[in-house]
């Protein structure tokens, strides 16, 4: 832009000089023609600075849209590695929790062999105590039985004993 600020200047002030020097036809000729070329460079530098400032607002364009883009995935990034970090964060507190559960499981497996030994132990004292009632039972039977022969034996013994006695007063008043 500053190069081409100097070539409309330096133009006129050619101008001028060469109408003021009042040249021949030859030069005026010439120097109408270098006039001209100065003219179209000048048109044509114009339209060079026409489309470089255009070119520059698009590439500044261009430039404004890229940095909105970098600051969106420079945004979306962040966002990803705070989530990133919390699903670390939560996967951490998984892994301990699945290692707390395990270990109060293997608490509880351990607890529940105890529980089911106690369970076999008790079974046994109940078999054990079972077969003790049924022997007991038999016993009982057996000392039923023996109570009831001891008193069948001790009625005929009464009854031996009163037949004794009802003989014995019978051959008492039989003098």
């Amino acid at each position: 832009m500053t190069r081409w600020a100097h070539v409309p200047k330096l133009v006129a002030v050619l101008v001028c000089l060469l109408i003021l020097i009042g040249c021949k036809d030859k030069d005026k000729k010439q120097v109408a023609a270098e006039a001209e070329r100065a003219r179209m460079s000048l048109s044509k530098a114009s339209g060079d600075l026409a489309r470089t400032k255009k070119e520059v607002a698009d590439l500044n364009e261009e430039l404004h849209a890229v940095k909105e883009y970098r600051d969106e995935l420079q945004k979306q990034v962040t966002e990803l590695t705070e989530e990133r970090d919390n699903a670390v964060a939560a996967a951490q507190a998984t892994q301990l929790r699945i290692t707390s559960l395990n270990a109060q499981l293997n608490g509880q497996a351990e607890s529940l062999n105890l529980l089911q030994k106690e369970i076999n132990n008790i079974k046994t004292v109940i078999e054990s105590q079972r077969a003790t009632i049924v022997e007991q039972q038999a016993v009982i039977e057996e000392l039923q039985k023996i109570i009831d022969e001891q008193a069948i034996i001790e009625q005929q013994e009464e009854t031996v004993e009163q037949q004794e006695e009802t003989v014995e007063g019978g051959d008492a008043e039989t003098p």
